[in-house]
């Protein structure tokens, strides 16, 4: 039988077909999920395992353009241990890049074109090959990671290739490709992180719009509250509806009431759009006491149009803790107003605040219709409302003590109800002193 030749395989194609795998590899890691570590990762391997480099690093340009710093690298471990998180000034490969032969976007930088008081951050201590061709220790091969634009976004630099030899224009290509996909790893990365601050930017001026909003609407709401009280209680008097007076004060009424009922709507759009605990900005001293006080005389002449008893209860001591005064007198006047809501003609609310050792207790107790057992503990979720507040058409949008308790629990308190049918209701909120509230909020000035 006649022996059939033994055929053999070009080495170049073989090399071809593993740079081939590498980028597919590559490939496969950029259109996953994974991070753009990984990716950066998998394009050095590949340089080293595929195109025949025994060192490849990726220097990633920083956000001030001034800096790379080594953001992968595979090679001996005193290669690795000098170059792995190592910065260096782009003007620093500027420079270098002056010294190079470039195709297109491959720096090729002969040693014998370098300064001699040139210092390098390592130099590999291998022979040296004879030939023209030959590879020199002091030799560098970069490739500019680029955008889609042109712009610098990194660089690979390769060292030490297996044969000794400089690499030819065929490993120049493939060591293209590899560093275009660094460069689509490095875009996708820098996309999603102007999309992230993006909607960050987003987020905080949606915040500082509904904080915004929740202020007026709720510095407006008082002061409308005491507006209509006085004008119902001015229209009581006139009896004939003809009086140029009391036709004045009706226009008053309506006009007031349609106002009431925009800020409510704003201040229920708000409240149902916050499940979670709103963070408090502005902490400064808040002395409890004064606030119930203000509150008491602010809301005495409601207390009044209805015929109930409002009175201020204060005990001895300071009364002062850390926190936000806007957010703090809302909490507490969203519990004086339920208060003065559910409690019928001739009863009393009492608003006490009691100075204890290490938390100031304020208190809001009437004698009006109570909540049973059951219902109590659903109370402080949004929208819920007293089965019999609900049968005698109170009105109310049931987001009022869902919000007292979030700025309580956001000042580091609790919130809690004692309550029984026909007996009234008792809602004491537990305030720490300023000792033990100081770390509670990362944006206060300390």
């Amino acid at each position: 039988m006649e022996q059939q030749p033994v055929q053999t395989i070009d080495p170049q194609l073989m090399g071809d077909a593993a740079a081939m795998q590498g980028l597919v590899e590559v490939m496969a890691l950029l259109h996953s999920a994974v991070g753009r570590h990984a990716v950066l990762d998998a394009v050095v391997s590949g340089v080293r395992d595929a195109l025949g480099f025994s060192m490849a690093a990726i220097r990633v340009l920083e956000e001030d353009g001034r800096m790379l710093h080594t953001a992968a690298v595979v090679g001996p471990p005193d290669a690795t241990a000098s170059l792995q998180g190592r910065t260096l000034p782009l003007s620093e490969l500027v420079m270098e890049f002056g010294w190079a032969e470039r195709d297109e976007d491959v720096y090729f930088v002969p040693w014998e074109r370098l300064p001699d008081d040139i210092i390098s951050t390592w130099v590999p201590e291998a022979p040296i090959a004879d030939g023209p061709d030959a590879w020199h220790p002091m030799d560098a091969l970069y490739v500019r990671l680029n955008d889609d634009e042109g712009r610098l976004l990194g660089v690979l630099g390769v060292d030490l290739p297996v044969s000794g030899r400089r690499p030819d224009a065929h490993q120049r290509q493939l060591l293209q490709l590899y560093a275009r996909h660094a460069s689509l790893a490095l875009q996708r990365t820098k996309m999603i992180e102007n999309q992230s601050r993006l909607v960050a930017s987003l987020l905080a001026a949606q915040q500082e719009s509904d904080s915004m909003v929740a202020t007026l609407t709720h510095d407006l709401k008082s002061p409308l509250t005491v507006i209509l009280g006085h004008a119902e209680l001015a229209r009581d008097g006139l009896l004939d509806d003809d009086d140029p007076v009391a036709v004045r004060l009706d226009s008053v009424l309506k006009a007031v009431r349609r106002m009431q009922t925009t800020i409510d709507a704003l201040l229920t759009e708000r409240e149902s759009a916050h499940d979670e605990p709103v963070h408090v900005s502005t902490w400064e001293p808040v002395d409890l006491a004064a606030m119930a006080g203000e509150l008491v005389a602010f809301s005495g002449v409601v207390a009044d149009r209805r015929r109930l008893t409002l009175e201020l209860a204060v005990g001895e001591g300071d009364a002062v803790v850390e926190g936000d005064p806007r957010e703090l007198i809302r909490a507490i006047d969203n519990l004086v107003s339920n208060a003065l809501k559910y409690t019928p003609p001739g009863g009393h609310v009492v608003l006490g605040v009691e100075c204890l050792e290490d938390e100031v207790v304020v208190t809001c107790a009437d004698d009006g219709l109570g909540i049973p057992v059951a219902e109590q503990r659903e109370v402080f979720g949004a929208y819920a409302r007293a089965a019999r507040a609900k049968a005698e058409g109170i009105e109310g949008s049931g987001l009022g003590l869902p919000s007292a308790r979030r700025t309580v629990e956001t000042h580091g308190g609790t919130l809690t109800l004692a309550s029984a049918p026909g007996d009234g209701a008792t809602f004491t909120a537990r305030f720490p002193r300023p000792s033990t509230t100081r770390d509670l909020s990362p944006q206060r000035t300390s």
